[in-house]
């Protein structure tokens, strides 16, 4: 059967997955998303599991109510770990496909979680944009033209993490960016912020990206080490050096 032994149907349709630790949340169904429809096939343990224990691990280091910005958040599967693990933490995601951003919400309220999911795309200027939707899935929407096979585009509203932060009062104590080829830009536009606050980074290095033109848009005291990946993506952690 596709619905394999990580998923649970129920009157309500349910998608029970057990994070480590045992911590069980419940993804709605298996099927919306690339993200749900890989843990539904592979399970969750398969899923950027060096990813998501070194980042179990940096919100275990932050003190009582540090914050985590998820930017491209997808269904929020990140976003639900933290809040699940660390109840005190203020989570923050960013999605801007609207279908992707809704079904986010939907699982955060199916959790009674209180994360914030903003439809919003990080970018370096404030404004609006092309958002490039792909062909092959939603988590390759972008704003990079190019970047994935695409026939179709929205108009999304655009904000720099800067203009955001001061806008919301909202200032990340860590973040995580996956937003296919865009991150450069995304955190040109948090230059003050990042060099504020100096949070670590865990951030996405798809096929065709450098992992310098990361590291030229982050303050000198930064260092770089990947975390697991292959010839397609690759997550690496940039942080301050101790």
């Amino acid at each position: 059967s596709l619905r394999n032994k990580f998923f649970t149907p129920t009157p309500h349709e349910s998608f029970i997955v057990s994070l480590p630790g045992g911590r069980a949340i419940d993804l709605v169904d298996g099927w919306s998303t690339s993200v749900q429809r890989k843990i539904r096939r592979e399970g969750i343990n398969r899923f950027e599991p060096l990813t998501m224990r070194k980042l179990i691990e940096l919100w275990g280091s932050q003190s009582d109510g540090f914050t985590f910005f998820d930017i491209g958040a997808n269904c929020g599967l990140f976003s639900l770990a933290c809040s699940a693990l660390f109840p005190s933490s203020n989570v923050i995601g960013f999605e801007p496909t609207p279908q992707t951003h809704a079904l986010a919400e939907l699982i955060a309220k199916q959790n009674k979680f209180p994360i914030v999911y903003e439809r919003i795309a990080l970018s370096d200027k404030n404004g609006t944009a092309d958002f490039h939707l792909s062909n092959v899935s939603e988590s390759s929407n972008s704003l990079r033209s190019g970047f994935s096979e695409s026939k179709s585009s929205i108009s999304v509203k655009t904000e720099t993490l800067d203009s955001y932060c001061e806008r919301t009062g909202n200032y990340p104590d860590l973040i995580k960016i996956d937003v296919e080829t865009f991150e450069p830009e995304v955190l040109r536009g948090g230059r003050r912020t990042i060099e504020s606050r100096l949070p670590p980074i865990v951030a996405e290095v798809a096929k065709g990206e450098s992992v310098d033109a990361i590291m030229r848009e982050l303050p000198s005291n930064y260092s770089a080490t990947r975390i697991e990946g292959d010839d397609v993506r690759e997550n690496w952690l940039f942080a301050v050096a101790h």
